[in-house]
Parts: C-alpha cells; sequence; structure tokens
C-alpha cells in the first residue's frame, strides 16, 4: 500500500541498517511537512564486506520498495552503497537519488584549515575511493588519509558491544589518522556518527563531517522541499515518518527511541 499523497514531496531513505535514521532525523527537522519512508536492510548488515555485485543486488531490493511506496526522490544513507551502486541505481529509476558522498567531500574541502583530511568508512568503501576521489575533483590540494573498519557499524548497530570495545575499536582505527595530524574527518559510514563522542575524544580538535547530515540537506535543498514548507506549513500538514527493516525490530527500535524519543515511532519489520 503506498502512501496517499498529501504532502508535496515523499523521500525514500535506503540503508544497510539503522546509521541512516540519523539523517532521516536531519531530513525530518528540515523539512517537517514531508513524508518519509526508511528502509534498513539490517537483516544482511554490515554491507562494508561484501562484495561490489552483492551489494548492487541488495540496494535494488530496497530501492525497488521504496519507489512502490511513491518516493518522488531517495536517499540513499549509506556510504557503502553509494560509493558501490549509486550508479546502477540511477540508471534504473526516473527519479532522483543523492549519496552521501559528493557534499561530505565538499563540506571537508571547505572546512579544513590545514589541507589535512581524513576518511573513516567500511571496506567496501574506502575500496572504492569514492570519497577520495570526490575530493580531489574539487580541485584543492589536499593530502588524503583513509581508514576502515570492518566491525565498528555492526557493534554500533547490534548493541552487543560494550562502550570500552566501541572506544578501542575507534581508537585503532584511527591510529593512522591521528599520525596524519588531520583536522577535518569525513564519518564515510553513517553508523558512525552514532559513536560521535567516541570519535571527539580520539580525534580531539578534528572537526568531524556527518556524511548523512550532509545529504540529507542536500537532498532537501536539490527537491526545492525546503521551498515548499512554508506552503505546506500554512496548510498544517505534517509529514509522516515510516521506518521499517528486514531485521530485528525491536534492536532498531532502540536505536529510533534514542535518536527520535521514545514511542515517538513505531518500527516495522518487512523482509522484501
Amino acid at each position: 500500500m503506498t502512501i496517499e499523497k498529501e504532502v508535496s514531496i515523499i523521500f525514500g531513505i535506503l540503508d544497510s541498517g539503522a546509521g541512516g535514521l540519523l539523517a532521516a532525523k536531519k531530513l525530518h527537522e528540515i523539512c517537517p511537512c514531508a513524508d518519509i519512508i526508511y528502509y534498513g536492510d539490517s537483516a544482511n548488515m554490515p554491507y562494508g564486506s561484501k562484495s561490489s555485485e552483492e551489494i548492487i543486488k541488495l540496494s535494488k531490493k530496497s530501492a525497488e520498495h521504496l519507489v512502490s511506496q511513491g518516493a518522488d526522490a531517495i536517499l540513499i544513507a549509506c556510504g557503502t552503497v553509494s560509493s558501490v551502486a549509486l550508479t546502477e541505481l540511477r540508471s534504473l529509476y526516473n527519479i532522483p537519488f543523492f549519496g552521501v558522498i559528493e557534499k561530505a567531500a565538499q563540506t571537508a574541502a571547505e572546512k579544513t584549515k590545514t589541507g589535512r583530511i581524513g576518511i573513516i568508512s567500511t571496506p567496501a568503501t574506502m575500496k572504492s575511493g569514492a570519497f577520495k576521489n570526490s575530493i580531489k575533483a574539487l580541485g584543492k590540494d589536499c593530502i588524503i588519509e583513509e581508514a576502515s573498519s570492518d566491525k565498528l557499524a555492526e557493534m554500533l548497530e547490534r548493541k552487543k558491544a560494550t562502550l570500552s570495545e566501541i572506544t578501542n575499536e575507534i581508537a585503532y582505527c584511527t591510529k593512522n589518522l591521528r599520525e596524519a595530524q588531520i583536522d577535518t574527518l569525513i564519518l564515510g559510514c553513517t553508523h558512525f556518527p552514532l559513536a560521535i563522542e567516541e570519535f571527539k575524544k580520539a580525534l580531539p580538535g578534528v572537526s568531524l563531517i556527518d556524511s548523512g547530515a550532509c545529504a540529507a540537506e542536500e537532498i532537501a535543498q536539490s527537491t526545492g522541499a525546503y521551498k515548499a514548507e512554508k506552503e505546506q506549513k500554512a496548510k498544517n500538514i505534517e509529514g509522516k515518518l515510516i521506518i521499517q527493516t528486514s531485521g530485528e525490530a525491536q534492536i532498531f527500535q532502540t536505536i529510533a527511541d534514542e535518536l527520535f524519543g521514545k514511542d515517538k515511532l513505531i518500527v516495522t519489520k518487512l523482509c522484501l
């Protein structure tokens, strides 16, 4: 069943799990009158250690679902899918798709004062070189240092790791970034801002770029949703926020409650 379209735009958001909920929250804050349908494929996460073929296959299923629900534009709130499958997805549908790469790269290039930029992502994203290439394409003379973790996204989503284990993982995988004396870091996996305080402790004084939040601002601006907000508010229209996951709904619900407030949203399980 698709959403009855009372609003000017319906945003679809897809991610490998719950990390993209931060982008959904940002987009909802910017455009509270827009409908948002979120699908997190937690049953198949982490994506970061999968092959490109598998990532594309899984993200196609999520995108097809969001399109079938009436999405006018889709935000890929996942660094791995953005770096591996964005071009493929754009070629399949006649609606705009937005990834988390380009806007975050632009923001980092604008924010750095020393020209030393770090990127931390999943192994698949790092292998693609998407963030690094996007920064280089801007033509700025920057030194870029990359790091990755194949554990952190799952540690943050599954809620099974202790704070000490998460802190140790972040300290371990950012060692080369500290040594490179970066002043700006792109959090290239949308799960990573769930541990924003731990990253601040590991890299004191470093500006942290939330790639999901950057993308939320970009999709709102590019689709004209910013401009439509005033008219929608005048009509007292409030957008719906629908959260679906292929994984354990209760774990997903815990993260949603932490971000949006307890009992504000109901997460439903949906296997595609």
